[in-house]
């Protein structure tokens, strides 16, 4: 009916444990929220539907389910720390533009991911959501097109995904600068490493 959650399993002991191995596609509708660790290293796992009524994924969810190939997302709001990480043949991901969090480390270690679209409708990507996905080429942001310049959300994101030893903001007023230098290091990048440069300043 939407409106309940799964037991809480973050101990790992879920009712289907002793089948886990043979768990091969997942269809989940009608409730809240997928519990923390609910299908984590179902090492068989190949297909996952995440249906109508279901608003939430919560952390660890589908963790180290290293066969999972294929994921469908249609109605969730908020997909939660870790809950796809480790799933490295992750290669198509289906996201609704009901979606608005992409929580920390949600796709890291997802090797075999080469794109993805992110909905217009998402307002948070937390740091290294991801992270170790050294195949991803292609991220679009649905009708994110607005002034030409990167939101908040975008920064990160790119930070996240590039992970640069410096960062060197360029563009805009100083306090543009100073926002974009304040990301940098809000995502892991030392404050030592980070220069804001005035005009006909020599970095060496």
């Amino acid at each position: 009916n939407g409106t309940d959650t799964m037991p809480d399993y973050s101990d790992g002991r879920t009712p289907w444990l002793q089948h886990k191995d043979s768990i091969k596609k997942i269809e989940v509708t009608g409730i809240y929220a997928i519990s923390a660790q609910a299908f984590a290293n179902c090492k068989n796992l190949t297909e996952v539907t995440i249906g109508t009524g279901v608003k939430s994924v919560r952390a660890y969810s589908f963790m180290g389910c290293t066969s999972l190939t294929d994921v469908i997302v249609t109605d969730a709001k908020s997909l939660e720390g870790a809950c796809f990480m480790n799933c490295s043949a992750l290669s198509n991901i289906h996201l609704p533009e009901t979606l608005q969090t992409i929580g920390s480390s949600v796709f890291e270690s997802c090797a075999a991911l080469t794109e993805i679209t992110i909905p217009a409708s998402v307002t948070k990507i937390a740091a290294n959501a991801f992270k170790g996905c050294h195949n991803l080429k292609d991220v679009i942001f649905q009708d994110a097109h607005v002034s030409g310049h990167a939101c908040q959300e975008e920064l990160k994101l790119i930070y996240s995904l590039v992970k640069p030893k410096y960062a060197i903001p360029v563009h805009g007023e100083y306090r543009h600068l100073q926002a974009n230098a304040g990301i940098a290091e809000s995502i892991g990048i030392p404050k030592e490493n980070i220069f804001i440069m005035h005009s006909g300043d020599v970095l060496a």
